[in-house]
């Protein structure tokens, strides 16, 4: 979130597994899994992350979490894309990373909205591909934030300047 705020787009992919790690060597099964995925999966500006590393968060968990409850925690932060592969949602999912997720949520998604109205300006095919993944991405947050019930609740609770804050949200 950091990153995509301050127009860095990073993609990767995280796997678990053995892998030797010394000052001098970096191998084993679990790079090779990585680096795999990322260069032939990871097309898109996003961070793979595999289904052992999803169920591994069960083993390794809070103390204050079970199992079942951590590997919710988690998947609420993943997002499972149309290839089937499951990356880190900083767009819907960077919400509940947020100081302040309902204030601050608006003016993220406008920094993201902005860094692809950039992108999607370039006139190289396999870069504006990836602005367009994340276009069609950030603009269905948006739709979200502007549903009428949404909105209604927010003035509700008398927050009429979020709801607005939500409601002046442009699709890219």
């Amino acid at each position: 979130m950091r990153l995509i705020s301050r127009g860095i787009l990073c993609r990767g992919a995280l796997a678990y597994g053995k892998m030797i790690h010394t000052d001098k060597f970096l191998f084993g099964p679990a790079l090779v899994e990585a680096y795999e995925t990322e260069s032939k999966a990871a097309l898109y500006p996003r961070i793979i992350v595999s289904r052992e590393l999803i169920q591994m968060a069960g083993k390794a968990r809070a103390e204050h979490h079970d199992s079942r409850t951590e590997i919710e925690y988690v998947m609420k932060l993943l997002k499972e894309d149309t290839d089937g592969m499951f990356y880190i949602d900083y767009f819907l999912g960077a919400q509940s990373e947020l100081d302040d997720p309902e204030n601050d949520f608006p003016s993220y998604i406008n920094d993201v909205s902005e860094v692809i109205r950039k992108g999607v300006r370039s006139t190289r095919p396999d870069v504006k591909i990836k602005y367009m993944w994340m276009r069609d991405k950030v603009n269905k947050v948006i739709a979200i934030g502007k549903k009428e019930d949404w909105i209604k609740r927010l003035r509700n609770e008398g927050n009429d300047e979020l709801a607005n804050a939500y409601l002046a949200l442009k699709k890219v």
